[in-house]
């Protein structure tokens, strides 16, 4: 071919080349409509009928025709049925009777192939239809339909094909046998052919009794008990089983429209159809159920009710068996097939959570609605039916609440008492701090406002109520504990500090001003525990210092026991240990070294064992509390008395000074004079005591008198009354011989 007509080929094939395809996209179908509405109009093809085939009200043409050429008539895609079969199953129209016009000629037939009037794209009534095939008012026909007039064929007869002879439904009423028809029509000729021998209703119960159907029961299906049989059966043949309607849900659906829309979690029985669990006449039970709810939902779901009894707590709902108070038996949009959201379906119940609720801090489960986040919905081993017991539960989401190798840790958290400070729904404090012993506490005035103080208050009561009544008020006690404090857990500092103590305090005071060395004679604190002076929390005496201060700093006269302001480095002391207290508490040594025994902190001359040097909470300026400071060395016997079933009172609260001295004493054990029995007698009757006087030795000891410690621990022990034996029959035996045993 020459080079020359190489062009024009090229636009020759473009104009040749076949338009797009149909249903190729909206634009594809716009061009497909006006290419064939150029010689198809409307009223031509009878697409402005009442009722239009699907393909033809889509302007899919090419869904049946071709476009260009075709063996079959009209451009058909295939011959007759054939066509029809693209989109309608082939089984319903090849069973074993088929309806001779299938064959020839085809669907057209009975049908419009674009539109008509009618239902079902007849092509006219269906009586008419018939007619044009079958002699309607012969003899023949007559006989076989009990010499009455037939008005609807398709009543009994399937018009396309059937398993029966004559095309018969599948479910035929046993009234249609031959000569029958008088069981329920008036005689005929009646002035109605189709015109009922008695009242429907009392028709179907003359064979079918309605309060024995599906083995009776109180509650009827709405039909059965207004007798209306015809709202869901035929009277003469049907497709479906029992001359029903529609098969299966399909019935159910035409009422039931609700249960039966299709969800997003879907029900498994619905699958099965409603009469896996509903009768659809009668039954003992609400809603026409089988059997019982708990009886139906545990045979498919073992898990959930009874057998969960064994967890500790049983919901409710689950324990009486209702588990549709919660569950949609038919399916739902949410999961777990769950009603409603969890929170609002839980406060259908729990009414009185949901104000309780409504916070300004509110945690994420709560704000999600999602209860199931922390509790089970059917038991649980925990209180609450939590999935999990705290701290466990709390931990799935809150990994990370406390730095790697904290050096002190919250005692609430320290003992997995996560709920001893939050508030495990909401609440107005941020946190989730806990409410009910903050808001007390505030409105008594014992406890500072800030927030997180309040919740605080409520364990370190000394320290809130000392706060609140404080003098001397130190501003950040009022912004709120953590301003200063971890609340969890700390590995900067002691105390659950945010960092050292006086990298807090350098926060908000300029520590490294001339001013603020001039209030402290002088000298350079930047380096000192700002604590060994001033109380943190708050104080009646001015400057914040602790309420019991050391002479010399009460007078400004730290050079009594420094070295002058103009040193280097930390505040340098004139002399190492107790060189240094002698100065001043000389006659209160002399007198301690005189006596037979010492506390070994005396001993050593290590007064600051025991002492703070500036000032103190306590009195005596010691270092801290009594079971503190005493605690630092004598742990076990803090101990021994926390796990003691009897509490000693002095050494539970605090006041081991009552029974020993704390520097020297002339008795053992360092015992304040008095020693024991009289000692005892200070706080405790000995009345009822025979073993009291008469000159009574221990038995285990004839060097010593029989004494009260001969029975008791005076530390504590883990039986009653400070008995170091669980019986009294075990401690008695010791000396008395003859009982042992």
């Amino acid at each position: 071919m020459p080079v020359r007509w190489r062009p024009l080929l090229a636009v020759a094939l473009v104009l040749l080349a076949p338009p797009a395809a149909a249903g190729a996209g909206p634009e594809g179908r716009d061009a497909e409509e006006k290419d064939c509405a150029a010689c198809h109009v409307p009223r031509a093809i009878g697409t402005d009928r009442k009722v239009v085939h699907d393909p033809a009200r889509k302007r899919l043409c090419t869904a049946c025709h071709e476009r260009h050429g075709s063996s079959a008539p009209r451009l058909l895609k295939a011959p007759g049925a054939s066509g029809c079969f693209a989109c309608h199953p082939r089984s319903r129209f090849e069973r074993r009777t088929v309806h001779a016009a299938l064959g020839t000629p085809g669907c057209g037939a009975c049908h419009a192939a674009h539109g008509a009037d009618l239902a079902g794209l007849l092509s006219a009534p269906q009586a008419k239809l018939c007619a044009a095939c079958h002699e309607v008012g012969g003899a023949r026909l007559a006989k076989a339909h009990g010499g009455r007039e037939v008005q609807t064929c398709t009543g009994c007869h399937d018009p396309h094909s059937s398993d029966r002879p004559k095309l018969l439904k599948a479910s035929l009423h046993e009234g249609l046998a031959p000569a029958a028809c008088n069981r329920c029509h008036a005689p005929a000729p009646p002035a109605s052919p189709a015109a009922l021998s008695a009242p429907r209703a009392r028709l179907c119960a003359g064979c079918h009794d309605p309060a024995r159907l599906d083995g009776g029961g109180p509650v009827q299906h709405k039909p059965v008990a207004a007798g209306d049989c015809g709202s869901c059966h035929e009277p003469h043949a049907a497709e479906s089983p029992k001359l029903t309607k529609a098969a299966g849900d399909a019935l159910c659906s035409a009422c039931h429209r609700v249960q039966a829309r299709k969800k997003r979690h879907e029900h498994a029985p619905m699958e099965a159809g409603c009469r896996s669990c509903h009768a659809p006449h009668n039954s003992p039970r609400r809603a026409l159920l089988g059997t019982t709810v708990a009886v139906l939902c545990r045979s498919c779901h073992p898990g959930a009710g009874a057998s969960e009894a064994g967890k500790g707590k049983v919901h409710v709902p689950v324990a009486v068996g209702e588990c549709t108070s919660c569950h949609d038996p038919h399916g739902s949009d949410l999961p777990a097939m769950m009603k409603g959201r969890q929170d609002r379906v839980c406060f259908w119940c729990h009414a009185d959570a949901e104000p309780r609720f409504v916070r300004l801090h509110a945690h994420a489960p709560v704000l999600d609605g999602n209860c199931g986040a922390c509790h089970s919905g059917h038991a649980g081993a925990a209180p609450g039916l939590l999935v999990a017991p705290p701290p466990a539960l709390c931990r799935g989401c809150h990994l990370r609440i406390v730095e790697h190798g904290a050096g002190s840790s919250h005692g609430a958290f320290a003992a997995r008492e996560c709920l001893e400070c939050h508030d495990a729904h909401g609440s107005n404090v941020p946190g989730m701090l806990r409410e009910d012993e903050a808001r007390r506490r505030a409105a008594e005035g014992e406890s500072p406002a800030g927030a997180g103080g309040q919740a605080c208050g409520a364990c370190h009561e000394g320290i809130a109520t000392a706060a609140a009544k404080a003098r001397f008020e130190h501003p950040p006690v009022r912004e709120g504990c953590v301003t200063c404090h971890e609340p969890h857990g700390s590995a900067k500092g002691p105390a659950l500090s945010k960092r050292e103590v006086a990298a807090i305090c350098a926060g908000c005071h300029a520590i490294d001003r001339t001013d603020f060395a001039k209030r402290h004679m002088g000298y350079a604190v930047s380096g000192s525990r700002c604590t060994s002076c001033h109380d943190p929390h708050g104080s009646q005496t001015r400057g914040m210092l602790h309420d019991h201060v050391h002479a010399p700093v009460a007078g400004g006269d730290c050079a009594a026991c420094h070295e002058g302001p103009g040193s280097r480095g930390p505040p340098a002391v004139k002399r190492a240990g107790v060189a240094l207290c002698r100065d001043c508490h000389g006659k209160m040594l002399a007198a301690t070294l005189a006596r037979n025994r010492l506390h070994q902190p005396v001993a050593e001359g290590a007064c600051l064992a025991c002492h703070g040097p500036h000032a103190s909470r306590e009195r005596g300026l010691l270092a801290a509390g009594m079971v503190s400071t005493c605690g630092a060395c004598h742990a076990d016997t803090i101990e021994r008395q926390r796990r003691s079933r009897t509490k000693h009172p002095p050494v539970r609260d605090g006041r081991c000074t009552l029974c020993h001295e704390p520097h020297a004493s002339d008795l053992p054990l360092m015992f304040v004079s008095p020693r024991p029995p009289e000692l005892c007698r200070t706080c405790h009757t000995t009345r009822g005591h025979r073993h009291q006087g008469g000159g009574f030795r221990d038995q285990r000891n004839p060097n010593l008198p029989l004494e009260c410690l001969s029975c008791h621990r005076a530390h504590g022990t883990e039986y009653d009354h400070l008995l170091p034996t669980p019986r009294r029959e075990q401690l008695c035996a010791r000396c008395h011989a003859p009982y042992k045993g």
